[in-house]
């Protein structure tokens, strides 16, 4: 048994996530974006696609999970995925407003505009897989209503 004893599995689940370096993609395909996200948040970006909903952007990797993994770190380990607020309807604003790990986000991107962001969190408990932060990710995803 290594260093990390039952966890084990939890930890080479994380460590096969392929990590995709952050970027803004767009894409007129679903999947054409989908190769450009953490497979964890596959299934969760796929249904903001077909709901008409913009993602800019998302983590779930083995970088989101180390705080997780040792107590004595410093963050909270957690997933995410922003949506762009500026499109999102009243109804699809109430889901996210509803949802506890929520935080609206005002940054500058590289380009000097000021996005606003709706971001999504999912707190990774030692003990989950990358396909439990997905589930979760896919279960909010499907509150959402088509734009």
């Amino acid at each position: 048994m290594s260093e990390f004893g039952e966890r084990e599995p939890q930890i080479d689940a994380w460590r096969a996530v392929e990590r995709i370096p952050f970027g803004r993609v767009t894409a007129d395909e679903k999947e054409a974006l989908l190769d450009y996200i953490e497979a964890p948040l596959r299934p969760a970006i796929g249904a903001f696609f077909d709901r008409n909903i913009t993602t800019m952007g998302s983590s779930c990797n083995m970088r989101d999970f180390q705080g997780a993994s040792d107590p004595e770190q410093l963050g909270r380990p957690m997933a995410w995925i922003s949506l762009d607020w500026t499109v999102l309807s009243d109804a699809n604003r109430t889901v996210f407003k509803e949802y506890p790990h929520n935080t609206l986000i005002s940054i500058e991107g590289i380009d000097g505009n000021t996005y606003e962001l709706a971001g999504l969190f999912f707190p990774i408990s030692p003990n989950d897989f990358p396909e439990d932060i997905g589930r979760k990710a896919l279960e909010l995803a499907e509150k959402f209503e088509q734009q």
